[in-house]
């Protein structure tokens, strides 16, 4: 794994990459900011195995005034030009066959939302995403899976399911048992994880 600095629109953001054997790359997204979330979070880890497991390339990052990352949080907005920065460095560096944005809790809001800034079509992998608290706005064409535990309390499942019925090319994976935290529960969500990212 490398770590590097990229440039972002609010200073330079802390960033580790790992290289595959496959040119799909994914972009991982970490919880919020200001309840401690960092690229080091241990779902993240589960979601870059995956990857690696698959041949995939990663890369998880600091979102700004996280770590070394420069700038400060921004409550969301500033965080989709991170993730649409850390894509154009990407692209302008490596062989990118097929993109992923991968976004745990907070960072699947932020990411679903940075899907529109992207060049590319990029599916989304949106892992316990905090649906009646946080926007996901709809996307025609959106493609991805949504990974939710069926007992996560900031999971509006009623707007969850109305929200589904509207992103024809989301699937729903349920992961029972589990909280927001999947704290016990990885060996699940990396079967979750499987089956998500499949199709990429």
């Amino acid at each position: 794994m490398q770590t590097t600095k990229i440039p972002g629109p609010a200073g330079l953001l802390e960033a580790k990459l790992s290289p595959g054997d496959r040119n799909v790359w994914a972009i991982l997204c970490h919880p919020h900011p200001l309840y401690g979330g960092s690229m080091d979070d241990a779902v993240l880890d589960v979601a870059h195995t995956r990857l690696k497991a698959a041949g995939g390339c990663t890369v998880a990052f600091n979102f700004r005034g996280v770590g070394s990352s420069e700038g400060h949080h921004d409550g969301g907005t500033g965080e989709i030009d991170d993730v649409a920065a850390v894509a154009d460095w990407l692209e302008s560096r490596y062989t990118v066959d097929a993109l992923t944005l991968i976004g745990y809790s907070f960072g699947s809001s932020v990411a679903w939302r940075a899907l529109q800034r992207l060049v590319r079509p990029t599916p989304a992998i949106l892992i316990a995403p905090p649906f009646g608290g946080m926007a996901y706005p709809p996307i025609d064409g959106a493609t991805g899976a949504v990974v939710v535990g069926d007992q996560d309390p900031f999971v509006d499942r009623e707007v969850l399911d109305q929200w589904l019925a509207g992103q024809a090319g989301m699937r729903h994976i349920a992961i029972p048992d589990a909280d927001h935290f999947l704290a016990h529960e990885h060996e699940a969500l990396a079967a979750a994880l499987d089956e998500a990212i499949s199709p990429l």
